[in-house]
């Protein structure tokens, strides 16, 4: 029986022991009181920008809520900010706040909402790249890959190269032929723009626009010239031209006009060379074949003062001629028929052509600009042959001054 009292006595003052324990441990937490906690951050969404961010976030219905709290660490340091919550309107409502002189790179942010009297809510975090000098480096700026002028509007064509992801449009600048300045905007879809009246010779910029999340990031090119504008050929003839026939006559050693077709019904003929569009082209004759040398005059009709010749062949055929001679002259021929002996020539130079490009390509004058109201283009067999019997060009064109 004394040992039953023992036992029970001994297992009475372990169980009050426990006891002491266990409310020991909640003490901490009775001692405190109720937690209390204000409303949560909600539908939290982040933009990044160049060196800032901006947030958005819903508000949750709870009238204590005083302000919100975003902290951060920037480089190993704790960073805070406060937004001041004023109540305008019952329930939940919009906020929005913009973080400005971040670091580039991913930031973890926490937001919590407290009251007036320091109860804080649970955490919302969002993480975020900010952009900044590495994103902006990597930017591509839009290029020009080509320029070109247009005969028929007697403008100049900007053809754009490939596009940067991030590019939203760009802006050219340029001089006008009327003495001052415009600019036209390009959308990444385009892939070519006409600078309308612009000056020739004149100076142009493109800047390239890049999105940037909330922001936007330009880069300015380097101030470009554009060339001379060829000369107006409205108003040029070919000699004795015979659109019917494909023999030579006093302005052309030959042409063959069964290269024409429907849509295409100057194709062959020497006035092909002069119609503005590289597709349709002139032919030295093939049926019957006529062999070198190939030649062809112009009459300008106007007294002109010549610093370029361009040429650009039959597109996408490399069996044209090599070169050229170039002869002006400046008066009226004492006899029109004889192309030889009828016309005061004088010789200008040998200018090489490469018949392996598509590219119109020009041969400038160096030593002096002579003035003419003819010029003849010729073709020698010994200088100027290529792979084929056969001369064959899409476009020619001069570049000068005309003088009356």
């Amino acid at each position: 029986m004394k040992i039953y009292i023992i036992f029970y006595t001994l297992l009475a003052g372990l169980l009050l022991t426990g006891c002491s324990d266990m409310n020991s441990l909640h003490q901490e937490y009775i001692d405190r009181g109720e937690a209390i906690y204000t409303g949560v951050v909600d539908s939290l969404k982040a933009y990044p920008g160049m060196y800032r961010a901006r947030f958005e976030w819903m508000l949750q219905a709870d009238p204590r809520i005083t302000k919100v709290e975003i902290t951060w660490r920037e480089r190993g340091t704790q960073k805070a900010a406060e937004v001041a919550v004023n109540r305008t309107e019952n329930g939940a409502f919009h906020m929005e706040h913009i973080l400005e002189n971040l670091p580039e790179g991913a930031i973890s942010f926490e937001f919590v909402t407290r009251d007036a009297e320091g109860h804080r809510s649970l955490s919302a975090s969002n993480t975020t790249t900010v952009l900044g000098s590495d994103y902006e480096q990597n930017l591509q700026p839009r290029k020009a890959t080509a320029l070109k002028f247009l005969y028929d509007v007697n403008d100049y064509s900007i053809a754009w190269g490939s596009i940067d992801s991030k590019l939203t449009r760009c802006v050219v600048s340029y001089e006008t032929a009327a003495g001052g300045k415009t600019e036209i905007t390009v959308l990444p879809s385009e892939t070519a723009t006409v600078l309308t009246n612009a000056k020739t010779e004149g100076k142009y910029v493109v800047v390239s626009y890049f999105n940037a999340g909330i922001d936007e990031v330009s880069k300015t090119s380097a101030e470009q010239t554009l060339p001379p504008k060829p000369l107006q050929r409205t108003y040029w003839e070919f000699p004795g031209y015979n659109a019917n026939s494909s023999d030579g006559t006093r302005g052309y050693d030959s042409q063959e006009i069964k290269e024409g077709n429907v849509n295409a019904p100057d194709n062959g003929r020497v006035m092909a060379m002069l119609d503005g569009d590289a597709s349709t082209f002139w032919h030295s004759s093939w049926e019957p074949e006529t062999p070198y040398p190939h030649w062809f005059i112009v009459n300008l009709n106007r007294k002109t003062e010549i610093h370029g010749v361009m040429l650009q062949r039959r597109q996408g055929d490399t069996r044209t001629s090599k070169g050229y001679y170039l002869y002006t002259c400046e008066s009226e021929p004492t006899d029109p028929d004889d192309p030889v002996d009828g016309y005061n020539w004088e010789y200008q130079g040998d200018f090489p052509f490469n018949p392996n490009s598509d590219d119109e390509q020009t041969a400038w004058l160096q030593q002096s600009f002579p003035k003419a109201r003819y010029v003849k283009i010729y073709f020698d067999e010994a200088k100027h042959k290529g792979e084929s019997v056969f001369s064959m060009f899409a476009e020619f064109a001069l570049y000068g001054t005309v003088l009356e």
